[in-house]
């Protein structure tokens, strides 16, 4: 007995441009990854809070999409333990992404505001340690 799946056009239309989207997401975010791992120039303390949404967009290009259009297209849950943690992914990568924006409004705003001791007070390892707690 053969089981076909059929879909609707907007479901169609949404896979395609879910997949189209990862792979930008993938793409533009490895460019940036690899500009910050090559030119070291741009391995500054406010650059620590670009790297970090780009890593947080590229897991979620690389794998919460996917996941969502294997999902959509097999009208299945793969594994559902996979389920629960590309839902967990979901939210932590969107928390990480809404913390680390605000981090960086906070450091743009410092800059602004005490641009002269900026340097001494907002350093390499003290943006590091607010990442790795956010």
């Amino acid at each position: 007995m053969s089981s076909h799946i059929h879909h609707t056009l907007e479901e169609l239309v949404l896979i395609v441009a879910l997949a189209i989207v990862a792979v930008v997401t993938i793409f533009a975010n490895l460019l940036v990854i690899a500009a910050f791992c090559i030119d070291k120039r741009l391995r500054k303390t406010n650059n620590y809070f670009v790297i970090s949404l780009t890593i947080a967009g590229f897991l979620t290009g690389g794998y919460s999409i996917p996941l969502y259009c294997i999902t959509k297209w097999t009208k299945t849950e793969p594994l559902p333990s996979i389920c629960q943690l590309c839902g967990f992914l979901d939210n932590a990568l969107a928390t990480i992404s809404v913390w680390t924006l605000a981090m960086t409004s906070l450091d743009r705003y410092y800059m602004v505001i005490n641009y002269k001791r900026y340097k001494q007070v907002v350093t390499s390892g003290r943006a590091k340690l607010v990442l790795v707690l956010v």
